[in-house]
């Protein structure tokens, strides 16, 4: 898919005088982490205590990801767990500077995406569905990053977080019975294929969702 998106850039022809290579290996590095450290954070600040013998695996398994994408190996070296991978996260958000409206537009066109879908899925009203998404933006990745994302500050937050403390004492208690861990997530993965399911013919929610137009009134 990057590859693919590269060649449709330079295909059009399009200039690296001012951003350089686009997808290149530093911005893959970048999305690298989305997958490892990002939302193994995430995770952790939603009440979910992986272990960091887990964190390691995660990790180790993401670099052969890595590779096999063509990230050099120097890039992955060394990067086995969360405090490891701290200074080059920290090292490329410096590198890729403030959001700018570009980047704002995008993540506000995600979450209109990701509402849509879910609003389909689960027969639920788009709105707080995309208020709740807007929450985890800002447990995910913190206020500062979300304030220059221009993410709105919604109620609902408050809510989520004062679930965590049940979250994690429910996470660790079925770390300690694996039955019961093994039982929870066979029901998460059968909801899972459920609201596959709901989508028509296999196409993406977001792709079969009713347009405004289509749904509106006819004049």
């Amino acid at each position: 898919m990057h590859a693919f998106s590269r060649a449709q850039y330079f295909s059009r022809d399009g200039g690296t005088e001012d951003y350089g290579v686009p997808i290149n290996a530093v911005d893959m590095l970048r999305t690298w982490f989305d997958f490892t450290y990002v939302s193994y954070r995430a995770l952790h600040n939603m009440g979910y205590e992986v272990a960091d013998e887990q964190i390691r695996d995660v990790c180790y398994f993401w670099r052969v990801v890595g590779r096999v994408l063509g990230i050099a190996h120097d890039l992955l070296e060394g990067l086995d767990d969360h405090e490891s991978s701290e200074e080059t996260v920290a090292a490329l958000g410096m590198v890729a500077g403030e959001p700018n409206n570009d980047s704002r537009a995008l993540v506000d066109a995600l979450v209109n995406a990701a509402a849509e879908q879910l609003a389909v899925v689960l027969q639920l009203p788009k709105e707080p569905l995309a208020e709740r998404t807007q929450a985890h933006i800002r447990i995910i990745h913190g206020d500062e990053l979300a304030d220059q994302l221009e993410v709105p500050r919604r109620s609902i937050q408050v809510a989520e977080m004062l679930s965590v403390p049940l979250a994690r004492q429910t996470f660790n208690f079925q770390q300690m019975l694996p039955a019961e861990r093994q039982r929870e997530i066979a029901a998460d993965e059968a909801m899972m294929a459920q609201l596959l399911q709901m989508t028509e013919d296999g196409e993406s929610a977001h792709e079969t969702a009713p347009t405004e137009a289509a749904t509106s009134p006819a004049s």
